[in-house]
């Protein structure tokens, strides 16, 4: 279809067009809030709680209680303050923008 000055479309965006509607954004993640989650699943292996246990109460999958517990348990609650970075590693330096 060539509604878009000549430049093809995917039936997709002809759709949304017809009806209005918008493409679903997936929500940002909120990176304190998966802190927190990361933080209070530290908490309950200190009180020797299981790893399903903590990955039914917190809503979290069996992996990521599995990985959680193996960062706790080689580095404590400091291992699961911080994820590291999200995302691709910046092309070229802060400096190089200026």
């Amino acid at each position: 279809m060539y509604d878009n000055g000549g430049v093809a479309t995917s039936p997709q965006s002809a759709a949304t067009k017809k009806t209005g509607a918008a493409k679903p954004v997936r929500p940002r993640r909120d990176f304190e809030a998966l802190k927190r989650r990361r933080l209070r699943a530290a908490d309950m292996f200190r009180r020797d709680k299981s790893q399903a246990e903590l990955a039914r109460e917190l809503g979290a999958s069996a992996q990521s209680a599995s990985l959680w517990y193996r960062a706790w348990s080689e580095g404590g609650r400091k291992a699961l303050a911080g994820a590291g970075r999200a995302g691709r590693l910046p092309r070229i330096a802060d400096q190089q923008l200026a």
